[in-house]
């Protein structure tokens, strides 16, 4: 790989570790938790099945469940044989991400800015939570490099990983499927200009047979029966969902990448310069634009909630195709230090970058949530100090399943949902989207404020109801 990148993956491992360290009793956060249910289900019953009940099952295939029900079978069902897991992935997806680098870095790009790329703050978040992302990353990834190289067994891995992965996976599929044609159509492969049909054989084929298992087990597969979500949305669900990828581009640093980026690119089709272009940059804008809008095309017109992890492949080629036109592009090296500069420091503050609690915040993809933990903590602590009844506390956060978020015991005592005009408390938090923007005013402006602790812009509160005893 070249001693330089040999010395970039090494340190990106010791990096990985350190943070696994760090990390390493962080409970299940947010979209993990619904992984935890299943791959205990999956433990509890000896994997028996092949999926999960349909009152568990969201429609995704459950590679990652599976994988973690084995981990627990091993090494115990623990959080810390959770993240190691995770860390396995972790290593993965940093391995392939600088063979793509160094693939497709432009000679010009100075070899420490590529460190611009690895700390893309959607990538750090994800690296630290015990979801599917990085795994689903790293299989994409490696299709990119593959098609790059032609090679037709790593490919068909990547592509079989890629569906097992996540429902999301078809879209990668697809959108790997397209590049492999447009990099084959225009010469952009590093070596013979093959398209690698055969390689999409298998995973479409073992694909099928398991959506034909699912149809078979449960009567159903890709949208479980009632499920709310992978519905068709109507005019203002599609405006609302465009109006959230905006932001996710624009949002946690990534105004810096995003925004000088978009220039250079209209600058350069201004002037016509696509044919003076390098392979590599002509890679970087293709794979881009065919994730980005085939992505698009099908998160826009689904009620599925959207969140800036759908886009960390996105980000990331960004990123390295930024790094790529302002160092080629860019005139002066006075403009050259200061984007470059601007763009590190935007992506070292994004998990500075707090909403107000009315805005929805993706906290999966912030390294802000990880102040949240211990928050809750100290609040169990006071409200059992103060000998409350958790019944009469009422809450969106989920401090009712210990048992699938800390892997410990179920609670003997749950909290109640929240509902002002029965809860004699609430727990609120702007670490959840689920409280109304009319409900957040109600507790602050009517409500009596009993303790609140904060860390770093991320708070928790209980309110008292002020009409109750």
């Amino acid at each position: 790989m070249g001693k330089q990148y040999n010395f970039l993956l090494a340190g990106s491992i010791a990096f990985l570790i350190l943070l696994f360290v760090l990390t390493l009793h962080v409970p299940f956060f947010w979209d993990a938790v619904s992984k935890s249910v299943r791959a205990t289900w999956l433990y509890n019953h000896d994997f028996n099945s092949l999926v999960v009940p349909t009152q568990l099952n969201s429609g995704h295939p459950p590679l990652w469940e599976t994988l973690l029900a084995l981990s627990w079978k091993i090494g115990g069902r623990t959080i810390e044989v959770s993240r190691l897991l995770l860390l396995v992935f972790n290593m993965g997806v940093f391995w392939q991400l600088i063979r793509f680098i160094k693939s497709n870095k432009a000679a010009t790009v100075p070899f420490l800015a590529v460190i611009l790329v690895l700390i893309e703050p959607t990538l750090l978040a994800q690296s630290t939570i015990i979801n599917n992302d990085m795994m689903l990353l790293f299989f994409t990834l490696l299709g990119l490099n593959s098609i790059s190289k032609n090679q037709k067994i790593l490919f068909a891995v990547a592509l079989t990983g890629v569906l097992f992965s996540n429902l999301r996976g078809v879209s990668v599929f697809a959108s790997l499927l397209v590049i492999d044609f447009l990099f084959y159509r225009f010469k952009l492969k590093e070596k013979e200009q093959k398209f690698l049909g055969v390689s999409y054989i298998f995973p479409m084929l073992i694909f099928g047979a398991f959506l034909a298992y699912q149809q078979v087990v449960l009567g159903w597969f890709i949208k479980a029966p009632g499920h709310s979500h992978r519905e068709i949305a109507r005019f203002g669900h599609i405006l609302k969902n465009i109006a959230v990828i905006l932001k996710s581009m624009l949002e946690s640093g990534r105004l810096f990448v995003f925004l000088p980026l978009g220039l250079l690119i209209i600058q350069i089709l201004r002037l016509k310069k696509w044919e003076i272009l390098s392979a590599e940059n002509k890679r970087l804008i293709i794979s881009f634009f065919v994730f980005f809008l085939i992505f698009s095309a099908l998160f826009v017109i689904m009620t599925n909630p959207l969140g800036p992890r759908y886009y960390m492949i996105c980000f990331l080629i960004a990123t390295l195709l930024f790094l790529n036109l302002t160092f080629e592009f860019v005139q002066h090296i006075r403009w050259k230090k200061s984007l470059t500069g601007i763009a590190f420091f935007g992506y070292l503050t994004a998990h500075l970058w707090i909403w107000p609690a009315t805005i929805a915040q993706a906290w999966d993809s912030t390294l802000a949530y990880l102040h949240y933990f211990p928050l809750k903590n100290k609040m169990e602590l006071y409200v059992s100090e103060k000998g409350l009844d958790k019944t009469e506390i009422g809450t969106n956060l989920n401090f009712n399943e210990p048992e699938y978020i800390d892997l410990k015991a179920p609670a003997t005592v749950q909290h109640s949902k929240l509902d002002l005009s029965q809860n004699q408390y609430v727990i609120f938090s702007n670490i959840e989207n689920s409280t109304s923007d009319e409900e957040i005013h109600i507790l602050r402006n009517n409500w009596k404020l009993e303790k609140s602790f904060c860390q770093m812009g991320v708070f928790i509160e209980l309110y008292k109801n002020p009409k109750l005893p």
